[in-house]
């Protein structure tokens, strides 16, 4: 189970573990069905408000019709990794990392990382389903630092399954770079927002101007581009809102919006993410609409991916948003189960939900991103992305406790085994803390 870095090769291995070899991406975006702004914090540079919401966007992973000869070149073609400006995204990761503290994997980054692709036809149609049913939908929310593209693989794999998935792209300030609207940004380049610092913000007297309260502030944001992006790509479906496309041309768009006319079903939604957008998950689960323009997200299932809990209010709110929860399924890295603190309340979190809490052993909180793949060696990580994604489909398909990859193992209640230095202990390549209702 190994590839060639795509340090090397340039490009990411192709996760296809579901029927659909041919996979389509496409980005899309379309003014916001309830325009949002906060007052405060504003940029030191500027004075603009730093979370603000006039439009959203989204990727979209799909099965795809394999392309025709003498468009793509005859094969399957390839997306660039990192969205455009790729200096400015750059730098925007040397805004998360600290230039002088990472200074040799920045400039790695700059080198290396703007020439990487993953394997997808980029803006194909969608291919029509093999019967009279539907695609259903699922929404993805990236962790800091993350992006629309950073999770390809995951969000791949599902696709190949037979998934239409939503990939948000985050214009909180959690990502490194997003084009935003003109006039708007962080000052640093008209229409862009790199990722916010501590250090960028301005606040009203007397508010609270920790990063922990800012958090807390991107993460109501986050909840709107959830019910933005589902309603943006409805309306879509239904013919209500003509969206801009990334790189389409001619008569592109009509034809791969006629391509999807009847085949995505936007009653069946299935949502997960990765870190905070694992908290991102937890928050809209607990938490009615924001807005009277959104009605209730039709979420059938939901899955956590070491969901990180510090933005969300402590406790959590009850669940006052509808009169039942969806089954959850929360997967850990094996940091955030030793994560004591925080291990306890998750573990409280998911059985008031009569969720599922499993461990993927030997990973990062990053593998369940495509980072962990940058570097060799890399059978470790396509292991562990291969494990996240059994999981996640046998919880979608209602099969979690027969899995094959939890044959014979018994539920800790969250009792975690640990040896003398606080690490697990555990010998498979999961432990299950948790099973509920599937």
């Amino acid at each position: 189970m190994s590839f060639l870095s795509p340090l090397i090769s340039a490009t990411f291995p192709s996760p296809r573990p579901g029927p659909h070899k041919n996979l389509g991406y496409a980005f899309l975006s379309t003014p916001a069905l309830a325009p949002w702004s906060l007052k405060s914090p504003t940029f030191i540079s500027n004075g603009k408000p730093a979370l603000n919401l006039l439009d959203i966007g989204y990727a979209v992973y799909y099965p795809s019709a394999p392309p025709k000869r003498g468009w793509l070149g005859g094969g399957e073609g390839t997306v660039h990794w990192l969205s455009d400006p790729k200096k400015e995204v750059v730098r925007g990761y040397e805004r998360f990392l600290g230039k002088r503290t990472y200074w040799l994997l920045v400039k790695a980054m700059s080198f290396f990382v703007p020439r990487m692709r993953f394997r997808a036809n980029r803006n194909a149609p969608l291919l029509p389903p093999s019967s009279s049913s539907q695609y259903p939908i699922v929404v993805f929310s990236h962790g800091l630092a993350g992006t629309r593209t950073t999770y390809s693989q995951y969000c791949s794999a599902l696709a190949s399954e037979g998934f239409v998935v939503l990939s948000i792209e985050h214009k909180d300030g959690s990502g490194p770079l997003v084009t935003v609207s003109r006039g708007e940004g962080d000052g640093e380049k008209d229409g862009l927002l790199h990722y916010i610092r501590g250090t960028d913000l301005l606040w009203a007297v007397d508010e609270d101007s920790s990063l922990s309260h800012f958090r807390t502030l991107q993460l109501q944001m986050r909840l709107r581009e959830v019910y933005e992006t589902y309603h943006s790509f409805r309306r879509v479906l239904a013919g209500e809102v003509e969206p801009v496309f990334e790189g389409m041309k001619g008569d592109q768009p009509l034809e791969w919006l006629a391509s999807l006319r009847d085949k995505v079903d936007p009653e069946q939604v299935y949502y997960t993410g990765h870190s905070f957008g694992g908290a991102t998950v937890i928050n809209t689960l607990q938490t009615p609409p924001p807005d009277s323009a959104y009605s209730r997200l039709p979420v059938v299932k939901a899955i956590a991916l070491d969901p990180w809990l510090e933005p969300l209010a402590a406790p959590a709110p009850s669940q006052h948003g509808g009169p039942v929860s969806p089954p959850l399924l929360v997967l850990n890295s094996p940091g955030f189960t030793i994560w004591r603190t925080h291990f306890q309340r998750l573990v409280k979190l998911v059985k008031e939900a009569k969720g599922s809490l499993i461990t993927i052993m030997k990973g990062t909180h990053q593998s369940f991103s495509d980072f962990p793949l940058l570097l060799p060696p890399s059978s470790g990580s396509l292991r562990f992305l291969a494990a996240s994604h059994e999981l996640s489909i046998n919880f979608i398909r209602g099969h979690l406790g027969t899995s094959p990859i939890l044959k014979d193992l018994q539920a800790d209640g969250g009792e975690v085994e640990k040896d003398e230095k606080g690490k697990m202990t555990a010998t498979s390549a999961v432990a299950v803390h948790l099973i509920g209702k599937d």
